[in-house]
């Protein structure tokens, strides 16, 4: 029958995946990398393949991998009845090594604020977008490409694999596990969470006819510890004042470079910051180091985004004035930034969408019975401004959202009379209340026309 020749055709391509797979360990060599956080790590010779080309060598991040594979085999060596085959945690693995591929020069600050502002066509352009374009190449430029490998997923009843790099039900994944680890160390901040545990714990169970990753019941505070961490790092660094208001001086720079630096493309095309993302071969050689690029630039149509950074390497950042209680972030126009710090599932407490088994019943999986601990999900939205000083007077002004937990700030109030402003009211308010002696009304009136 043609089902039945569809089976043996699948299971031909499957062996000869195998065959692939073995003439690799044969021929290639396994990869052993030594990591401050993980300690040794041994990888897949065809892991080794991908790590040894331009594509990868932009990002240099190799630790999610090794994660996936580690979870991969505890579900496996735990449960055999799931049937995990070496393939399947080889697959997880070339995600959980490539599923960055697509990020720009300082990652998130490319895509979601340079690039809306560049560009804004493509304001709903993505680095996991890029990341599916930049892994295409990678295979087809280098020569990975196989007629043999079956480029499709895997069926429902593997779906819990889906989980282990990205996981969109909870936001429990490798992929967390690895940066909060690596930013913790190198920031000097402790972590309470202890990702051995999970992985030692974590086993699949059946939910409404699909299988998911569950972990004991007793875990349930070393799981609101992971999301802990995770609120503390945003707040205490990625969404720190001051580290937003340098990504909005690197963007600025950014966006007045643009035009000015050409890359080359596929075909001897060349294309500009913005427009690299159009094309995979120029957007594998836009890095971090453009900063350093611009930084040393002589000519003269890159002076005023080298004499932004050259701001920031002299520490004369944009000037923080105050921050403010702020309800409606929809109605934030196109200059502001909007931060939104929470525990991962915005208002939800994530431990809600978290699954856990008991002692007893390690097949069945419950959610937990005694709210014993209520993370706090209540945010409040703050603003601050920065105002750019050139030449003895203010002419330029900037805005950014910060969402915290709770305010804790001197100016809370002073400024929570405010709350109910509009933005164009509030700033307006705060420009001549923090600078009143330091504007004269013609550069206030400057400063006024930059937000209309």
């Amino acid at each position: 029958s043609q089902m039945g020749a569809e089976r043996r055709r699948m299971s031909e391509t499957s062996d000869r995946v195998q065959d692939l797979m073995n003439f690799l360990i044969e021929k290639g060599h396994q990869g052993v990398f030594n990591d401050p956080i993980h300690g040794h790590m041994e990888l897949h010779p065809l892991l080794v393949k991908i790590i040894d080309t331009p594509q990868f060598q932009r990002l240099r991040s190799i630790r999610v991998a090794h994660l996936a594979g580690q979870l991969g085999q505890a579900l496996k060596t735990k449960q055999p009845d799931l049937n995990i085959t070496d393939r399947d945690i080889l697959c997880v693995q070339i995600a959980g090594l490539c599923h960055d591929l697509g990020h720009g020069p300082f990652s998130h600050l490319f895509d979601a604020m340079f690039i809306p502002r560049a560009r804004p066509d493509k304001k709903e352009w993505k680095h996991e977008t890029a990341s599916l374009a930049m892994f295409d190449h990678l295979v087809k430029s280098n020569g990975l490409e196989s007629p043999q490998w079956p480029y499709e997923g895997r069926k429902e009843d593997k779906s819990f694999l889906y989980e282990i790099v990205s996981n969109k039900e909870n936001g429990i994944d490798v992929d967390k596990f690895d940066y909060f680890a690596r930013d913790c160390y190198h920031l000097g901040v402790q972590i309470n969470f202890d990702y051995h545990r999970f992985l030692k714990f974590a086993r699949v169970c059946e939910v409404d006819g699909r299988k998911h990753i569950c972990v004991r019941d007793k875990e349930e505070d070393n799981m609101s510890e992971m999301f802990h961490t995770r609120l503390c790092l945003h707040r205490r660094a990625y969404q720190h004042k001051v580290n937003k208001i340098i990504q909005t001086m690197i963007t600025d720079a950014f966006l007045k470079a643009d035009g000015h630096i050409w890359i080359e493309g596929s075909g001897g095309n060349t294309f500009t910051l913005s427009t690299a993302i159009d094309d995979m071969e120029a957007y594998t050689k836009l890095t971090d180091a453009v900063f350093e690029q611009i930084l040393n630039s002589t000519s003269e149509e890159l002076k005023d985004a080298r004499d932004i950074l050259r701001r920031i390497i002299n520490r004369y950042l944009y000037t923080f004035l105050g921050e403010t209680l702020f309800e409606d972030p929809t109605e934030v126009s196109t200059n502001v930034v909007t931060i939104k710090m929470d525990y991962g599932k915005k208002r939800e407490d994530p431990i809600d969408h978290l699954y856990f088994y008991t002692k007893r019943d390690t097949t069945r999986a419950i959610k937990r019975k005694v709210r014993t601990k209520t993370m706090m999900t209540t945010v409040l939205i703050l603003v601050f401004l920065c105002i750019i000083s050139l030449c003895c007077h203010y002419s330029e002004m900037y805005a950014a959202f910060s969402v915290v937990r709770c305010p804790g700030f001197a100016q809370r109030a002073f400024l929570s009379s405010w709350s109910g402003l509009s933005v164009r009211r509030l700033i307006r308010r705060l420009i001549r209340r923090l600078t009143r002696k330091s504007l004269k009304s013609g550069a206030r009136q400057r400063a006024f026309q930059s937000i209309r």
